[in-house]
């Protein structure tokens, strides 16, 4: 494949959707069902040699074509037509069935021939097919690539009966530095994308395809997924040296947090030591989970590491009042450990006792009995399976 510093021949085709904010779990996913239907459509055209270079945020989900020639290339079809032998009448002139194929076809008569198939001698016509202009098939084509997209949940929006993940809101549609039209629902095609939400809100024309990621970036938008994940790495590794503590980097965490922003500026934020003394999944749980911030630990080593009560997390922004940002997000954390540590006093005034007893109150599922049931068939199931697999008592 050729390196993007490259200059690649051939034409250029971008198309870009949109959207207002996606859910983070559904970018990957749905670009890839974007880059997928558009290969099933190179594949049909059999342009398997152009390349495909996606682009995704949470506002936009975009696919950068390259090396497209301008047309595709004229093809002979061969047409088989019926047995050479009701072929000829008594005469030796072409009979009806051989004259209805090459009007069928479209063809003069004297251009039939006899060739074997088979073992067996049929007429055959050849057909010149002139190649479509890429321009003629993409306009057809980019449509259903966005139509083709499945998502777990679709809305719709206005009075549009179309059903998408988040209302489109733009879709730019490029052929080299032309405008390729195409309209879904109200929204047209054209030439103007958006930069970063509140760093450049304005809307941003963009003059070629292969501007496009450079532009992007000009106006504070990172569009390449893994771009943008490398420069998270890349701060988070700068925030640990610079604070002397270590960062266990969660993959999917890291996913989540690069498709939540599309420019991403890491900050380090620092809670009381005093609710150290909950347990680190209590706290790493409100972190992680509810807050997607990536805890500090003492060291990399399992074994020997320690949670720090410092976290970093990411924001979709710069540096511009990084510290009152930074804050803020220290004071819904500092809540939401507030909370976990009264409940979790609470739930140390009783025995263990009473919450299996509270099980019995709660239905599993209809004719399935109740939860405590479930669990005790769990236990039972367990320890078949241990007995079969021959652990241990430290196994188990």
């Amino acid at each position: 494949m050729m390196n993007d510093s490259m200059k690649d021949p051939g034409n250029s085709y971008l198309l870009e959707i949109g959207l207002e904010e996606m859910p983070a779990g559904m970018i990957l996913p749905a670009v890839e069902q974007l880059k997928h239907n558009a290969e099933k459509t190179l594949e049909t055209l059999q342009m398997q040699s152009v390349t495909i270079k996606t682009f995704s945020t949470p506002r936009r989900l975009a696919l950068l074509l390259r090396g497209f020639p301008e047309r595709q290339e004229d093809r002979v079809q061969e047409l088989k037509g019926p047995p050479a032998s009701i072929a000829r009448d008594e005469n030796g002139s072409w009979s009806k069935a051989a004259l209805g194929f090459a009007n069928k076809n479209q063809v003069s008569p004297e251009s039939l021939e006899i060739r074997k198939f088979e073992g067996r001698d049929y007429l055959y016509t050849s057909n010149l097919i002139k190649g479509l202009s890429l321009t003629e098939i993409l306009r057809k084509e980019a449509p259903q690539w966005i139509a083709g997209l499945n998502f777990s949940k679709n809305m719709r929006w206005g009075s549009y009966r179309m059903r998408f993940v988040r209302p489109i809101r733009w879709l730019v549609s490029l052929w080299n530095d032309e405008i390729l039209d195409f309209s879904l629902e109200m929204v047209q095609t054209g030439i103007q994308t958006k930069g970063h939400r509140f760093l450049s809100p304005e809307s941003q024309i963009v003059n070629s395809a292969q501007v496009y990621e450079q532009h992007l970036l000009e106006n504070f938008v990172q569009a390449d997924f893994n771009n943008r994940r490398n420069e998270i790495i890349s701060q988070i590794r700068k925030l640990e040296e610079q604070h002397n503590c270590k960062i266990k980097i969660e993959e999917d965490l890291l996913e989540e947090v690069t498709n939540l922003v599309e420019w991403p500026q890491a900050m380090l934020g620092q809670f009381e030591e005093g609710f150290l003394g909950l347990p680190e999944s209590v706290l790493v749980t409100s972190m992680a989970v509810h807050q997607r911030y990536f805890p500090a630990y003492s060291s990399h080593v399992e074994g020997n590491r320690q949670l720090l009560p410092h976290f970093i997390a990411v924001r979709n922004g710069n540096e511009h009042q990084l510290e009152t940002v930074c804050q803020g997000n220290e004071r819904v954390l500092r809540a939401r450990l507030s909370d976990a540590r009264f409940f979790y006093d609470e739930d140390r005034k009783r025995p263990l006792q009473y919450f299996q007893d509270l099980l019995e109150r709660v239905v599993f599922f209809q004719k399935r009995g109740s939860q405590l049931e479930r669990v005790q068939r769990i236990q039972k199931l367990s320890l078949k399976l241990a007995r079969f697999l021959q652990l241990s008592e430290t196994e188990l």
